[in-house]
């Protein structure tokens, strides 16, 4: 007797109806429309921290290079004033750095600006290291101790980029 009665359901107990699969489909929808804007922040993020690590990493070896020239070879050596500034870029076409500002048509990847100051000894009295304690260009070459190497590198602008454009600058000294 029990075997019949399993087998007679009423109609209503049969299956789903139209109105609770609407509501089970319109749950689902705004369960779905909440989590969208997580997977959003979730792309930006990471984006973002990979174009900080990118910037990171070229800053750290564009210091590295100018750190290995000899101390008064011809990148290193101020010519005038106090202070030499390089500008360089990372073409996307060649995949290479090149000296001065990137024609305007031509894709870039990052910019870097290295900044070039001579001190001697007398500059790290007060342990602080002042622009305004920088040597002038035509100071005897035995008289420049130390060379402050400052690399500024900034990602270019991706017309597709998610999140703001990232910068960084790095500086080391170079003794003599």
């Amino acid at each position: 007797m029990d075997l019949a009665l399993s087998r007679r359901r009423p109609r209503r107990e049969a299956g789903f109806s139209l109105i609770e699969m609407v509501v089970a489909s319109s749950f689902l929808l705004v369960v779905a429309l909440g989590l969208v804007p997580l997977f959003t922040q979730a792309l930006i993020h990471n984006e973002s921290g990979a174009s900080s690590s990118d910037v990171s990493n070229i800053a750290r070896s564009r210091l590295e290079w100018f750190n290995q020239l000899p101390f008064n070879s011809p990148p290193l050596t101020i010519e005038t004033g106090t202070e030499k500034v390089l500008e360089q870029y990372f073409s996307a076409i060649d995949q290479r750095w090149h000296d001065g500002v990137p024609p305007t048509m031509e894709p870039v990847l990052w910019t870097a600006t290295v900044t070039v100051r001579q001190y001697n000894n007398e500059a790290f009295e007060d342990d602080q290291l002042e622009e305004s304690e920088a040597l002038p260009a035509d100071t005897p070459t035995v008289a420049v101790h130390f060379k402050q190497l400052q690399v500024e590198v900034e990602a270019a602008p991706r017309a597709a980029s998610l999140g703001p454009v990232r910068q960084i600058t790095l500086a080391t000294l170079k003794a003599q």
